[in-house]
């Protein structure tokens, strides 16, 4: 059965990998001794807390095995029209392919499965870059982004809690890529000094990423020009040798027009947005950092000028 899950999965041009639940233990040591390293840094207490949460208590069936599902996915650009002038901000790999992840992907695995008498159901709470590299799916770059070999770091991770008997996979150390041994590329181009030569872990708490996707002001000391996308941040993948033979992989996203992109700027903080927007958001990648949007758009749109 494991077998042919994955072959699905495969030939729909996913890489997947299925580690028996018991290895969620390992992972519960992992994120122990982050909480007590040398780097530790409040997103690592956030982070290493969520293992309270690796196991389900609520699930209608017995959990066997963890199945996690990578997507080779692109950069988009999305457009917007502002006072007449076209502008284009971008959303980084791991925000697109949204859709497909959190609705089609459960359904497909819902369709095999379920005929067959077994069941799957997300695991949001798992570190999947940390399941991805110590199942062997990929490695650590310097900057903590998950690269999939010849994907490079265009890849979004998703993993599901299954009840798909497993046997012994293979399993390995958290590790880096050894091109990062000698490479600064990253370290150079990071815009807010988080990524540090001398460290294992980056400074999650000065990374643009940390702070553009929660609604708290931008410190002062952030320069404007560190702004690059509509959310996250691009530059550290922009500058990575390994990505070069990805570079390219860009699809044009949605174009908002000139009273869409007003209604956006204008958002009153804390009220939804009207249903046409969030539709939009939700297709694209964008819903569940809407309430980021106004702010992070407007300092795009002041960087253009």
């Amino acid at each position: 059965m494991a077998d042919k899950l994955l072959e699905l999965l495969t030939e729909r041009g996913h890489r997947t990998a299925l580690v028996p639940v018991a290895r969620l233990h390992d992972l519960v040591r992992d994120m122990e001794e982050l909480e007590a390293g040398a780097y530790h840094t409040g997103f690592i207490d956030w982070a290493a807390k969520r293992r309270e949460k690796f196991f389900p208590r609520d699930l209608p069936f017995e959990v066997r095995s963890v199945l996690l599902v990578a997507t080779h996915s692109p950069v988009r650009q999305v457009g917007f029209v502002h006072d007449g002038r076209a502008f284009r901000g971008a959303l980084p790999p791991t925000y697109v392919e949204t859709e497909l992840l959190e609705v089609e992907l459960p359904k497909l695995l819902d369709a095999f499965l379920t005929p067959r008498g077994f069941h799957a159901a997300p695991a949001p709470h798992l570190p999947c870059k940390l399941l991805a590299v110590r199942s062997g799916l990929g490695e650590y770059g310097r900057n903590n982004i998950f690269y999939a070999g010849d994907w490079g770091s265009h890849v979004n991770l998703m993993t599901f809690y299954t009840d798909v008997p497993c046997g012994e996979t293979p399993w390995q150390p958290a590790r880096r890529m050894a091109a990062c041994e000698n490479c600064r590329a990253c370290v150079e181009a990071c815009p807010t000094g988080a990524i540090d030569a001398g460290r294992s872990i980056i400074n999650a708490e000065r990374c643009l990423t940390a702070m553009n996707e929660r609604e708290a002001p931008f410190p002062d000391w952030v320069e404007k020009t560190a702004h690059n996308a509509l959310v996250g941040c691009l530059r550290c993948q922009q500058a990575c040798p390994r990505n070069a033979a990805t570079r390219g992989f860009v699809l044009d996203g949605p174009t908002f027009d000139d009273a869409e992109t007003a209604a956006i700027l204008a958002h009153p903080a804390g009220e939804e947005f009207p249903e046409d927007l969030t539709e939009k958001f939700r297709q694209n990648g964008m819903y569940w950092y809407r309430n980021e949007l106004p702010r992070n758009l407007a300092v795009l749109l002041e960087t253009r000028e």
